[in-house]
Order: structure tokens, then sequence, then C-alpha cells
């Protein structure tokens, strides 16, 4: 497969917030009762644009010559300053998408495994992220990179009077 990485440029807003669409999907449909269709887009080109400014972001493109066909979405966070926490930086997966007919052909290792590199340059260690209980496949792909599971989210919904 020929494929590129590339750092996202202001121009690829656009092509990005096409990509999220397939995610916002997901998550409505299988947790109704957290997501909801935003009015406009997934995040503002605001957003997106002082993203891309922030040394401590990365947001990396796969392109297929010129075609948009995932991303990974990642930032340098520190720890809450809590007298609990330890003090440290650490990189979060914000997300990692890939379009439908090119999951499992190599794009999400790779973005991966540059996002980690990028990582380590800023002599970062840590790489966290959050995974749905409903995206198995996910998880599936996280474990086999490494990743250890260190919490989990509860919910119960209580009966009205």
């Amino acid at each position: 497969m020929d494929l590129n990485l590339e750092a996202a440029v202001e121009a690829d807003y656009k092509h990005v917030v096409e990509l999220y669409s397939k995610l916002v999907e997901a998550q409505m449909e299988n947790l109704p009762w957290k997501f909801q269709k935003p009015e406009k887009e997934v995040f503002s080109k605001a957003v997106f644009v002082e993203s891309l400014k922030s040394k401590n972001t990365l947001i990396l493109l796969a392109k297929q010559k010129v075609k948009l066909i995932g991303l990974i979405y990642i930032k340098v966070e520190k720890a809450a300053n809590l007298p609990l926490n330890v003090a440290r930086r650490y990189a979060k997966i914000q997300d990692l998408l890939v379009k439908g007919s090119f999951k499992g052909k190599g794009v999400e290792e790779k973005l991966l495994l540059e996002a980690q590199k990028w990582v380590q340059s800023k002599g970062i260690t840590d790489i966290e992220l959050e995974v749905f209980d409903y995206n198995e496949e996910a998880l599936a792909f996280y474990k086999k990179d490494g990743f250890q599971e260190v919490s989990h989210i509860v919910r119960k919904v209580l009966k009205g009077r």
C-alpha cells in the first residue's frame, strides 16, 4: 500500500472533520446517553488550528496519494497538581482513526509507531488513552502493542421516582 504520513496543516481541516464523522456515528450508536450529534462540526476549526500550533500536540495524517485515510491525534499533558499525584508529563492519544476499508492493513500500526517516536523525542515515556468497552477491536489492537488496562469507568442508571 502506498502510504504517506504527514503532519496535518490547516488546509486538511475539512477532510479531518469528514473522517471524524464515522467515529461520531459509532459513539452515538453505542453510547447514546453520552454522545449526541454535534450541531456543527465535531470540533471547531479554531480548536484544530490551535492544536496545530501547539508544540505539545501532534495530528499526524495517513494519506494514500492525496486521500486522507487515517489520523492519530496525540497531546502532551501534565498530571493534575494534587498532593496525591506524581508530578509527571505523559502523552494522551485523543483519537486514532482509520477509514473502514483500510483497517487491518497496517495503517493503525504505522500511525501509532510514528506517534510513539514523537512522544519519545519529547522525553516522555508514558502514553495513555481511553477506549470505550464497545470498541473491542481497538482494545485488542492496543493490548497487542503493549498497552495495559489500568482502570474501568462504571455506570449505573437510577430509576426516577
